[in-house]
């Protein structure tokens, strides 16, 4: 099952954890509007005209003495689904009355055949697909929190910046991946970005369609290769106004305030490979310069952790061919 999920990219649609002493969590996915899966089934009749056989109306046209037949008929079939999805884990509160384990982590998937898939199971049905919601234990304990956009944002800017956690500091080699439905799986994707040890991304080459609402979820791995998921955010981009003249240079401060040593800045560009970053005090001094060179549509990824910034606000500058942005900076 998790061989199947991983070869057609199908992400989990929640993950219930929980950990002794304390009650297990909730989760809730909630269900697309007007959400159904359809397929054609097919029936097969065979009959053969002989003496003494009766042969139905249907076929009367076509068939005389021993000739055979063979009629199909497709019907659809359709599921229409509700509006949410239930996990729960809230009964595990104790390790005594449950299994003897001091935590666990539940992927929650949703095998559906709105996109055709040939999921395994199909072969024991004929032309009936189920649908199926399966549970897989976690053998690691991960965790990727969701944090911006968070779920159900609506965005007023076009140039997107996405960030999430890894909650237990044990995980590398993100993906970011942007659907324009859920749940998500490779038919739905429309962008995927590598991001490497990164925790946040400006998407290369994603334009969001206004008032489209987009799902987004981060896959990870851990030291021993298992492939860790977050959840599955939605979020939809107003309609704006067009400016006049759109920068292609993005850029993004996170933490923004925080730590010296945890603050990032993002920038990205489709045409651009050269980044400089020049960070100056309240009193117009030169704190901090950086370049990195970077292939066209990929971010650049300025770490503050030897830049040796004092507490207080800075200001700065970055820079990528005749573009130029400007950020505030507070560091705490």
């Amino acid at each position: 099952m998790q061989t199947a999920a991983n070869l057609n990219g199908l992400i989990p649609i929640c993950h219930p954890t929980w950990d002794a002493p304390g009650d297990g969590q909730l989760k809730i996915y909630d269900i697309a509007a007007n959400s159904t899966d359809t397929y054609e089934q097919t029936q097969e009749y065979e009959v053969t005209a002989g003496l003494g056989v009766e042969v139905p109306k249907a076929f009367s046209i076509n068939v005389s003495g021993s000739y055979k037949v063979s009629y199909t008929s497709e019907t659809s079939v359709t599921d229409k689904f509700g509006t949410e999805i239930t996990c729960s884990l809230a009964n595990l509160n104790s390790v005594n009355a449950g299994p003897k384990i001091s935590s666990l982590d539940v992927s929650t998937y949703w095998f559906r055949n709105n996109n055709n898939i040939n999921w395994w199971f199909y072969k024991y049905f004929g032309d009936q697909h189920p649908w199926y919601i399966a549970y897989i234990i976690n053998p690691t304990k991960a965790a990727i929190r969701l944090v911006s956009p968070p779920d159900h944002a609506i965005a007023g800017d076009k140039n997107m910046f996405f960030n999430w956690e890894d909650e237990y500091d044990n995980l590398s080699d993100y993906e970011l991946v942007i659907s324009n439905s859920s749940p998500i799986d490779n038919t739905t994707i429309i962008c995927r970005q590598q991001v490497g040890d990164s925790k946040a991304s400006i998407p290369s080459g994603f334009y969001p369609e206004a008032g489209k609402t987009y799902y987004w979820s981060v896959r990870a791995k851990t030291s021993d290769g298992f492939t860790v998921h977050s959840g599955i955010n939605s979020f939809t981009v107003l309609e704006t106004p067009a400016a006049a003249s759109e920068p292609e240079l993005r850029a993004f401060v996170f933490p923004n305030p925080g730590k010296c040593s945890d603050i990032h800045i993002f920038a990205g560009s489709e045409t651009e490979e050269n980044y400089k970053l020049v960070i100056y005090d309240c009193n117009g001094l030169v704190k901090a310069r950086s370049e990195i060179v970077s292939a066209k549509g990929i971010q650049a990824d300025f770490n503050c952790t030897g830049f040796d910034l004092a507490p207080g606000i800075y200001v700065a500058t970055i820079t990528a061919g005749n573009e130029k942005v400007v950020r505030k900076i507070i560091v705490n």
